[in-house]
């Protein structure tokens, strides 16, 4: 069993999140700084906005990890939407992907040259888009991790029971494991500790992560309040002070040992595990969530022929270093002078979950 340990003060307590910000840093005071990778994109927005790193900058550099689903989704999936619109399929999209841009533009540019992408609140939306127009082919545009593969999953499973055939979803969802063992096998790694998802540990359970404490890595899993994320914070700087690799569970009240079992049936139900493009990480293997064979017909991938020209990299965008916690988002060059909120030239600075937007944000000054 993993040890739980939650704090027992009000969870929006101002003065209980300076008390354990003031104590991880007492526990630094007389140690070497270290290098904490928040995974979660809403981590890196609520470090960023409620001024933790500012307060414990000389102490701890936190850095960015690949939690952010709009910002490693791979520019060749991008393409393949893109096309797919210009195809004539009405392309169906969370907000965020829209504005997106790429070597072969946006998806909002292919909706001002005529293509049908709507962005949708749900999956559910889209199936229900595709009852009301049958004489129009329907695709999802499905990315995210382990917290919206459920949702994915329904969906699919709805359309199946209903027979729609104008209705398929193009996966390009992936799973939060797999890519943090790529991070901690690379040997120039310097991560002393992670805060893990708490989205992604409610569906897929705290033991989920047990393998890192072969790396002799501590890592804690952090809910996403100011109190919550300050004690999660104090709790890895006494477990890397310590030397005490593993999984400390600090969202037991959503977070369960083995999660949502529910929820993971109708994952593999409708999914298998395969090997999937990360931007920055490349091809990382057994990482993605494929729609299974008996499905085909629902696989958007599958079932429109859509040729797709050779995806070009965004010239200059550092994105994909920004993910892979190598940098942060105010040593690329293009940080707050061409790449704005307003002219973003990557996925990071588009993203309600992307660090050069919650940096720009909150702490480029």
């Amino acid at each position: 069993m993993h040890e739980k340990s939650d704090p027992a003060p009000d969870l929006y307590d101002a003065r209980a999140t300076d008390a354990f910000l003031s104590l991880a840093g007492d526990l630094l005071r007389q140690a070497s700084p270290v290098t904490v990778m928040e995974v979660c994109g809403t981590h890196t927005w609520a470090i960023s906005r409620f001024g933790f790193a500012g307060r414990l900058g000389p102490v701890v550099k936190f850095i960015s990890g690949p939690g952010c689903p709009v910002c490693v989704t791979d520019e060749q999936d991008l393409t393949w939407a893109i096309h797919a619109a210009h195809a004539g399929v009405v392309l169906h999209v969370p907000g965020d992907m829209l504005r997106v841009p790429t070597g072969n533009g946006s998806l909002s540019e292919a909706r001002s040259r005529g293509g049908d992408v709507r962005v949708v609140y749900s999956p559910s939306d889209s199936v229900k888009a595709a009852k009301e127009e049958p004489d129009r082919q329907h695709a999802y545009f499905g990315v995210g991790f382990e917290t919206t593969a459920p949702a994915i999953a329904l969906a699919l499973e709805r359309a199946v029971d209903s027979g729609l055939s104008n209705f398929s979803i193009y996966s390009a969802l992936k799973t939060m494991p797999a890519v943090l063992r790529t991070i901690l096998d690379q040997p120039e790694s310097r991560i002393d500790g992670f805060l893990l998802p708490g989205h992604v540990s409610t569906i897929t359970g705290a033991r989920a992560f047990d393998f890192m404490k072969a790396y002799g890595v501590p890592a804690v899993i952090a809910g996403f309040t100011p109190v919550e994320i300050a004690y999660a914070v104090y709790t890895l700087v006494s477990c890397i002070l310590e030397r005490r690799p593993g999984v400390l569970n600090c969202y037991t009240r959503l977070v369960s040992e083995d999660g949502n079992e529910l929820a993971q049936q109708h994952m593999a139900a409708c999914f298998e595990r395969r090997d999937a493009a990360w931007r920055g990480f490349g091809i990382v293997p057994g990482s993605g969530l494929a729609i299974r064979t008996r499905f085909a017909a629902y696989d958007a991938a599958r079932k429109h022929a859509v040729i797709a020209r050779a995806v070009q990299a965004t010239e200059g965008c550092m994105c994909a270093s920004v993910v892979m916690g190598r940098i942060s988002p105010g040593e690329c060059p293009l940080f707050s002078r061409r790449c704005t909120p307003k002219t973003p030239v990557g996925p990071c600075m588009v993203s309600g979950e992307g660090a050069c937007a919650a940096y720009y944000a909150f702490d480029r000054r």
